[in-house]
Order: structure tokens, then C-alpha cells, then sequence
């Protein structure tokens, strides 16, 4: 009765830690997110989580494609969010789209390029860029030799603006003074756009598509799941917002029939 009791308090001991688990009270969530997704969805998306299970240890890592790739193969991440172009025919790893965004090129109020209606996509060229690294997806057009936007790395065919950063904040700071151009969805430069320091550059628009990156016959954990689903929930919040910046720059923003880049 005795070894009975013990026995019957350690499995109790055990389905309460697993209840626990299952519930998020305890455990932990390991996320590699790209540049764009973590200022779009994947921060807010953790303090979504946080706020509902403030015990669950979170380690957020930004960093590009592939090194969200790299972290995820290693296991160091349980799930990735960036662009999934690297990986999305790589048997390794089960992917799923989540944000697609529409991107647009802005710059400071007066800037040269401004006031003569849609701005071909070979004019940019002629300016610095101030941007994290296009996936080749993207690039496909660009001039292969040098400008002065940036060039392509030789090593891995990415193109690598003139000024290169891993998170796209401050953007008003980094062009106020200059006459470089950079590029985001309006929804992260919202206060910017309605304080006039940034304007967006009519006639040209990328897109962006990125989402989960994580591995085959790996399972998902509780808190993984949780998060996944937090990140759903924001980029759909954030499509919405972004359509309507949209439709109130639209005036900015439209060109005319055939010469959408």
C-alpha cells in the first residue's frame, strides 16, 4: 500500500506537470523571426501569448531568411516566420503563407523624385537604398551591375542595398536628411505618413510573402500552436489597417492602367 501510494501521488505529480504544460503555465517558446514579421505580427503576437501565460519563457531571435532557416534546422527556434522563398521546395521543413503584403517605396517630403506622377522602377536605381536584403524572388529585373541602390553578393545572388539594416524601424530618422529611398508596408510607418515625414513613392509596389517555417515530423508544441495562432490573429488585424491606408493614400499611391510595377 505503500509503494501503491507513492506510485499513485508520482503519476498525479506527473499529469499535473502535464496539464500544466498542455495549459502553458510552464514551458517555453523559441521563435526565429525575419525582419519584416517581427514588426508586423511577430511581437505583438508574443505579447498576445505573454499576457495570457506570463509564466512561458519566450526567446524572440531577428535575424534574415536564412539564418530564420538555420535556427530553425538546428533546432535552436521551434518555429520560424520569414520569407519562405529559401525554403518552400527544401523536404525539411513544412511551411504555411501567412503574411502577404503589399510593400511600397517612400521617401522624405521634397525628395527629386517627387511631383512627376509614377516613378518607373529603373529610377530608383539612381538613389541609395536604405533597406534590409531583397530576396532574389524580387529581383529578378534589377540591373546586375553595381548602382547606386546596391549590388548584388556575388556569393549568394541576393541583392544588398547600399545601407542594410535587420529591422525596419526609425525609417524616417535614417532617410530624413538624405535622399535615399527605402521600403515598407504603410501599416508600419502609419504615424510617419500622417506626420509628413514620409512619403510614399507612386507607381511601384513589391509584395512581400513570408510565414512559418518549422521542421517535418517534428510536432508542435502547445505553446508553439498558441503562438501560430496569435500571429493569424495580428496579420489579420493588420491586412485590414494596411487596406485602408491603402485606400486613404490612394491618391499617392495610383497609377495609371499598365504601368503598375
Amino acid at each position: 500500500m505503500r509503494h501503491g501510494a507513492l506510485l499513485i501521488q508520482a503519476q498525479s505529480e506527473l499529469l499535473r506537470e502535464l496539464h500544466l504544460l498542455s495549459d502553458l503555465e510552464i514551458g517555453s517558446l523559441r521563435v526565429a523571426l525575419g525582419p519584416y514579421p517581427s514588426v508586423i505580427s511577430g511581437y505583438e503576437a508574443a505579447g498576445k501569448v505573454l499576457a495570457l501565460y506570463p509564466k512561458l519563457k519566450v526567446s524572440l531571435r531577428v535575424g534574415c531568411w536564412k539564418e530564420v532557416a538555420r535556427l530553425v534546422l538546428d533546432r535552436e527556434a521551434d518555429i520560424g516566420v520569414a520569407e519562405l522563398s529559401l525554403v518552400s521546395d527544401d523536404s525539411r521543413f513544412v511551411t504555411e503563407l501567412v503574411g502577404q503584403h503589399q510593400g511600397r517605396f517612400l521617401c522624405r517630403p521634397g525628395h527629386p523624385l517627387l511631383g512627376k506622377g509614377a516613378v518607373p522602377m529603373s529610377a530608383l536605381f539612381d538613389f541609395p537604398w536604405i533597406n534590409t536584403r531583397l530576396p532574389k524572388r524580387c529581383t529578378a529585373d534589377f540591373p546586375r551591375e553595381p548602382t547606386a541602390a546596391g549590388s548584388f553578393d556575388p556569393r549568394t545572388g541576393e541583392f544588398v542595398p547600399s545601407t542594410e539594416f535587420d529591422t525596419p524601424i526609425q525609417l524616417a530618422k535614417l532617410i530624413s536628411n538624405t535622399d535615399a529611398v527605402t521600403f515598407s508596408s504603410l501599416g508600419l510607418v502609419e504615424a510617419e505618413l500622417k506626420a509628413g515625414l514620409l512619403v510614399p513613392i507612386p507607381g511601384i509596389a513589391l509584395t512581400g510573402n513570408y510565414g512559418f517555417i518549422y521542421l517535418q515530423n517534428r510536432p508542435l508544441s502547445p505553446a508553439t500552436l498558441t503562438y501560430m495562432k496569435a500571429i493569424r490573429c495580428v496579420e489579420k488585424a493588420y491586412c485590414l489597417r494596411e487596406q485602408r491606408l491603402e485606400k486613404k493614400y490612394q491618391a499617392l499611391l495610383q497609377v495609371p492602367d499598365g504601368n503598375q510595377q
